[in-house]
């Protein structure tokens, strides 16, 4: 067979299309040889891209517009690929279809769409590396030190120094009267007071910066003024802790007038204004409702705003995919696994049968919400319960199958909606079991076995997957040859 020209593919994945035609047809029709090279090409350049536009991790830079141009992109490429894809199928064509074939070409189909959705994570893990890149986390803690205490040092005369106290009678039921626990008076300076339970005093005792306790039921818990400047409220660390405190500027810094050289504090300064502070993003011009106040002075005598503004903006490129764990991955893989059911349900059934399908679906959402409407049960349960009803009645619907003489489109919609639902399954099973059990349950939720809520609804999302993938090959691709091969009239 001739070799055919397709731009930009070297020569040994052309003998190996050839090969793939003439060996395995069920693999070449996925075309996967050819579209995860297209795929990886187009990962490069835009990799490129992005490692040279996103430079500089202080800037503000727009995640955005960079993921709706890849979305378009693996837009275009799914075309593509499914132009390529529909030109022809072994399945239909009643060719030599083997025992794994169904189950190979469900997965090749997902490598392929997981390598489309994949593109639109390059934009996000470039920024994140780039941002690692150019910061380490010990630099920008040595650097939000630095600013917090060089600010401090210069502007030391106009700071508060005092501690603000905070007078707390401990009761076994708070907001109850105290009076009567009151043994003597109080000191004029803690003479007004309010009442914790035993476990709010727990918590305050672990967080306290100092207390004083002067009765077995009288603390006073001492709070030092704020000289933090720059904070960093948007992200979430393990090394934070290594952040000084207020408290611990003032025992450190502040506690006794300190000997400072105020020319090479002022040269710091400027140091870390030249390296952090954003000027290209907000005109800051008032920084509190109060501008009298020594904090907006400070922050806005050395644009302390721009300067965490630059700090705030790499902090979130840094830690981006630390944040919010398991909804990452979630993003990247049900798309992926959506594309490839419904490409698996197009492959194995007529073209009329997978849009009535769809149509079937949209009565069944209209349906379901006005039926949920007239429900006086928990919603969560309600819908839940309706789901696992559709579920066996779709089962039903495509086990008769094997009993009937003729293909009808009610069976193959059927047939359509048991299979997309199958991978789901045990995650609607394990969540009704949940709604319907977790008010009995003490909180935290314990459950059997010891496992959290979020562990048993991982496994039941990786058990589903793993029964979609053994019945694909022990149910499903009979199911559907058995339909596909009968007579419509």
């Amino acid at each position: 067979m001739a070799t055919l020209n397709r731009p930009l593919v070297p020569s040994f994945l052309q003998k190996l299309d050839n090969w793939l035609l003439r060996h395995q047809p069920v693999i070449w029709q996925t075309r996967i040889h050819l579209a995860l090279y297209y795929i990886l090409l187009t990962g490069i350049t835009i990799t490129a891209l992005c490692y040279v536009s996103f430079a500089d991790a202080r800037l503000d830079t727009e995640i955005g517009g960079w993921i709706t141009f890849t979305v378009l992109i693996s837009i275009l490429g799914l075309v593509f690929w499914l132009i390529y894809l529909l030109r022809f199928n072994v399945f239909k064509r009643f060719g030599q279809w083997k025992t794994l074939d169904a189950l190979i070409s469900f997965v090749l189909y997902f490598i392929i769409s997981a390598g489309l959705v994949g593109l639109n994570f390059i934009p996000p893990l470039v920024q994140t590396f780039r941002a690692n890149q150019q910061y380490s986390d010990k630099a920008i803690i040595n650097d939000i030190n630095d600013i917090n205490v060089t600010a401090c040092l210069l502007e030391y005369d106009i700071l508060p120094l005092h501690w603000q106290p905070d007078t707390c009678i401990v009761s076994n039921i708070a907001n109850q009267s105290v009076e009567a626990e009151v043994a003597q008076p109080l000191p004029t300076v803690y003479n007004t007071y309010r009442v914790l339970d035993t476990l709010e005093l727990g918590r305050r005792l672990e967080t306290a910066d100092s207390v004083v306790k002067l009765t077995p039921e009288l603390y006073v818990f001492f709070t030092p003024q704020d000289y933090q400047f720059v904070r960093f409220y948007r992200s979430q660390w393990d090394n934070s802790t290594g952040i000084l405190s207020s408290a611990d500027i003032y025992q450190k810094y502040l506690k006794t007038k300190p000997v400072m050289d105020r020319s090479k504090l002022v040269a710091r300064m400027n140091e870390l204004k030249d390296k952090w502070a954003v000027y290209d993003r907000y005109n800051y011009k008032g920084y509190s409702i109060n501008s009298n106040s020594y904090t907006s002075r400070i922050e806005e005598k050395y644009d302390i705003r721009k300067i965490e503004d630059g700090i705030d903006s790499a902090f979130d490129k840094k830690f981006r995919f630390d944040r919010e764990q398991g909804i990452f991955w979630r993003f990247f893989f049900y798309p992926a696994f959506f594309i490839t059911l419904l490409l698996f349900i197009f492959r194995n059934s007529t073209v009329r049968t997978f849009f009535l399908t769809l149509l079937t679906v949209v009565l069944l959402m209209i349906f379901t919400g006005l039926l949920m409407v007239g429900l006086r049960s928990p919603e969560e349960t309600s819908l839940l319960g309706i789901l696992i009803f559709y579920y066996l009645l779709f089962g039903g619907i495509a086990f008769s199958i094997t009993a009937t003489g003729k293909r009808t489109a009610i069976q193959g919609i059927g047939l359509n909606l048991f299979f997309f639902m199958t991978p789901f399954i045990p995650l609607i099973l394990m969540g009704y079991y949940i709604q319907s059990n977790k008010w009995d349950q003490n909180y935290p939720y314990q459950w059997p076995g010891g496992y959290t809520e979020d562990q048993l609804l991982l496994t039941a999302e990786v058990g589903g997957v793993v029964l979609g993938l053994l019945l694909i090959q022990f149910l499903f691709r009979k199911l559907y040859r058995k339909w596909y091969a009968l007579p419509e009239n």
